[in-house]
């Protein structure tokens, strides 16, 4: 739920009872009358792993038949829009049981365990004299990952202990949980108890038993989920005949849902789209709650602890991030603007992808990402229309909210599993040096290679850049990287800004973008500096030799040149470049900068001023970018504005056509002025 709150004019937040269908009206109710007292109530927790909330009846879902759930909801209260943080089964549980985000508890993937200094309910309830105990459905939530604490009886049994095979998943079916949790409750039930039950059965692969396998031929999934809503209808069944229904304080709810192919995902764990995000969310107490509550306001899991705690009159834990639902349950109190935070990095750590970390609201869904994304999600709950360019204002609102959410809620335990094994020799010059600043110029550039080579282009510009940033980091050193203008897509005709969302169009660009995250997101001191059409005496690693020496020695040899007449830049000195950049270490201003010269032109207009100045008329071909024939698309335009530089005072750069000519003179191709 709400993470960083913002006033503004508070949302109404309605009681609402419906048809449950949601597409129906819906009916406003008055004040619950019912007592918010939760003192010496049993807890129960239900967690359903991968159960997207609107494949379940009470959601609205016609295709499946889930009693079990759809009467709890009926008879507590249901909350229409809860989401979790990050769409994986053990970060997503460390969430739910600290009541803090992913970036706080340290867990960002399965098989990583939970740092000790989390305090989980268990640890709550176990303090106030109650029985707890734990039954898990598979082995991503096994006792060594850590959940474990506060738990009396953790019961994790499956038969292997193989931490590399049975992440593929060793499960045991609902019915099988069932049973030792039935018998527990049995044993206990003259006993305060605080007990969680979580069935795997809805998560990939799906394969339902009779007759649900018959019954949903050709929908698995939904076949599980009916399934599992029939082992949840035994557990209540048996709480019924306990007589331990109404003192009992009952949760229902799911770590992440299923992608089922929308975004072209078929399961969970790397996009951050509702199909994967938005869960189930019941309470329920016949003592407590009105039947029929429906809060339609936008609540996450980090909500569900303070609640729980708030409810049964505990303190809260001053590390919880959450907030209690209690106030909008029976007050009808709502909160100023919520910002959900929500993250997939471990994609990143598996696979070298960019991480993804982004900002939702009631309105809108912010995702950083190599190509950023905006969604309006009550005008596009698919998430089909990027609008990334129609709203300007809103994406960079969104995007200083995600940053401020990152600083403020990050501990630095959660930055471990960045770490990986980086090369050694790296490390143990810049440990032997301790710099006060490292500047990495090192890229893998040749564009039209990185086409070709998308593997080696990610490992050298944005992995490699990663390491460099996490052991600046360690060191303190402020870190200097540089970045390109491809990370544009060239449709605007006028220089593009620090604050112009990026685009890139082919592997370069992405890469070096994934690479500008990484920074961003590790480091705080560094300045991440974008620039164009470098040419300089050292010549480019790599390539042998720059623009204006290649256009030299080509005109020696007394060939045409063909140059492409449809791509405009702004040829950069790198003489000029560096003292510009010496100048900004200077202030401090730590940030994203575009550093070029003055003025634009095409590189057909760069290569001419080159024999204007040179006092020679060579036979320049203009060719446009299609009948040049590279491989890698480039940018139509990607002139930059040196806009942050300018407002910071730094000192301006010349005109290029005037770098360009001092620098011919120095290169010795033409006299000195």
């Amino acid at each position: 739920m709400s993470i960083l709150r913002k006033p503004r004019t508070p949302l109404s937040s309605f009681r609402l009872i419906a048809t449950f269908a949601f597409s129906a009206s819906l009916i406003f109710i008055g004040m619950v009358t019912f007592s918010t007292d939760g003192r010496d109530l049993n807890l129960l927790i239900i967690t359903v792993d991968t159960l997207r909330a609107d494949h379940v009846g009470i959601y609205g879902y016609e295709k499946i038949n889930t009693p079990h759930i759809d009467n709890l909801g009926k008879n507590g209260v249901l909350f229409a829009q809860a989401f979790c943080h990050v769409p994986l089964t053990l970060p997503s549980h460390c969430s739910l049981f600290t009541g803090t985000l992913p970036i706080f508890h340290g867990v960002r993937d399965n098989g990583y365990r939970m740092p000790p200094f989390n305090i989980t309910l268990a640890e709550i309830y176990k303090q106030k004299g109650y029985k707890t105990a734990a039954f898990v459905g598979a082995f991503p939530l096994d006792s060594r990952f850590g959940l474990d604490k506060g738990f009396d009886v953790y019961d994790d049994l499956y038969g292997s202990r193989n931490v590399v095979r049975d992440l593929s998943f060793i499960e045991r079916r609902a019915e099988e949980v069932n049973k030792k949790a039935i018998a527990w409750i049995d044993r206990n039930k003259n006993e305060r108890f605080f007990v969680w039950v979580h069935y795997f059965d809805p998560h990939a692969p799906y394969e339902p038993p009779p007759p649900f396998k018959n019954e949903y031929s050709g929908r698995e999934y939904d076949g599980e989920i009916a399934y599992t809503d029939t082992a949840i209808g035994e557990l209540l069944g048996k709480l019924h005949q306990l007589k331990l229904t109404e003192n009992t304080l009952l949760i229902l709810t799911s770590d992440h849902g299923e992608g089922l192919g929308e975004h072209q995902e078929k399961t969970h764990g790397i996009f951050i789209y509702d199909s994967t995000l938005r869960v189930p969310l019941i309470f329920h107490n016949p003592k407590i709650f009105s039947p029929g509550t429906v809060i339609s306001e936008q609540v996450s899991l980090v909500d569900v602890m303070p609640t729980v705690l708030d409810l049964m009159k505990f303190s809260q834990n001053p590390e919880i991030q959450g907030n209690s639902l209690k106030p909008i349950i029976f007050n009808g109190k709502s909160y100023p603007e919520k910002f959900c935070y929500i993250e997939s990095v471990a994609a990143m750590m598996d696979r070298n992808w960019a991480p993804l970390q982004g900002i939702r609201t009631e309105n809108f869904k912010y995702i950083e990402a190599p190509i950023e994304e905006l969604y309006h999600l009550r005008n596009d709950p698919r998430e089909e229309k990027n609008i990334l360019k129609e709203k300007p204002e809103i994406v960079q609102q969104l995007r200083q909210e995600l940053r401020k959410t990152i600083k403020s809620h990050t501990s630095p335990v959660s930055s471990y599993v960045f770490k990986t094994k980086i090369d050694e020799e790296t490390r143990e010059k810049l440990c032997e040096l301790i710099p006060d600043a490292v500047i990495n110029t090192a890229a893998y550039h040749r564009v039209d290679e990185c086409e070709e080579n998308p593997s080696k282009s990610f490992a050298v510009n944005s992995v490699a850049v990663r390491d460099l940033a996490l052991t600046c980091k360690a060191l303190k050193a402020t870190l200097i990287h540089f970045s390109t203008d491809y990370v544009f897509d060239g449709k605007k005709t006028s220089p593009y800004t620090e604050d112009d969302p990026p685009a890139p169009l082919n592997v370069y660009g992405v890469t070096k973008l994934a690479g500008e995250y990484f920074v961003r997101n590790i480091m705080e001191k560094y300045f991440l500096i974008r620039t164009c059409g470098l040419y300089g005496s050292a010549g480019c690693w790599g390539k042998g030799t720059n623009f204006v020496d290649a256009i030299v020695s080509q005109e020696k040899e007394g060939r045409p040149i063909r140059v492409v007449n449809d791509q405009w830049i702004t040829p950069t000195s790198t003489a000029e470049l560096a003292d510009r950049i010496r100048e900004l270490i200077e202030t401090q201003h730590y940030g994203l900068y575009h550093l070029t010269n003055e003025g634009q032109c095409t590189w057909f207009e760069f290569a001419d001023m080159i024999f204007t100045h040179l006092g020679k008329e060579p036979a320049l071909v203009a060719v446009n970018s299609e009948e040049y024939g590279a491989k890698a698309k480039r940018p139509r335009y990607s002139v930059l504005e040196n806009a942050r530089a300018k407002n910071i005072g730094l000192s301006e750069f010349s005109h290029w056509k005037d770098a360009l000519k001092d620098y011919l003179s120095k290169k010795g191709y033409m006299p000195s002025p």
